[in-house]
């Protein structure tokens, strides 16, 4: 499936300036059922400095434009700089890169995201176990 969505993609990645791209769930591990989505996370550079309409405008195209392609309608499309931490580690630590225009640009990407998860992480455990809620029901 990723050497498939790469062949099919490339070209739209490239017209959309993708610095990278990675297919994640189900598709990826093979798990994928019959109401399955294909989850496909793109990194775009100044994409939060678009306008809200911008945006969606943008999302909405790309999303035609990919199912026109594959000929799957089931298809995610998640911009890395609009989702959480946790999810960026997760989606580059379980997932499967599938395009990449250049790879020092996806390694400052990771250099970038590693600190930052990692301290939240840290603040975030720090939070559970401090937590009223959490230390009364110990």
């Amino acid at each position: 499936m990723a050497e498939f969505l790469f062949q099919k993609l490339k070209h739209l990645f490239e017209e959309n300036i993708v610095d990278f791209a990675y297919l994640g769930g189900s598709w990826f591990r093979d798990e994928h059922k019959w109401w399955s989505d294909i989850d496909i996370f793109i990194s775009i550079p100044n994409f939060l400095q678009l306008s809200s309409k911008t945006q969606l405008d943008f999302l909405t195209n790309f999303h035609v434009r990919s199912t026109e392609i594959t000929k799957y309608e089931e298809i995610e499309i998640s911009v890395f700089e609009t989702l959480p931490l946790h999810v960026q580690f997760n989606v580059i630590a379980k997932g499967f890169l599938i395009y990449e225009k250049n790879p020092d640009i996806s390694s400052i990407f990771l250099e970038k995201l590693l600190p930052l998860y990692y301290d939240h992480m840290i603040w975030y455990k720090n939070l559970l176990n401090n937590s009223e809620y959490i230390s009364s029901s110990k």
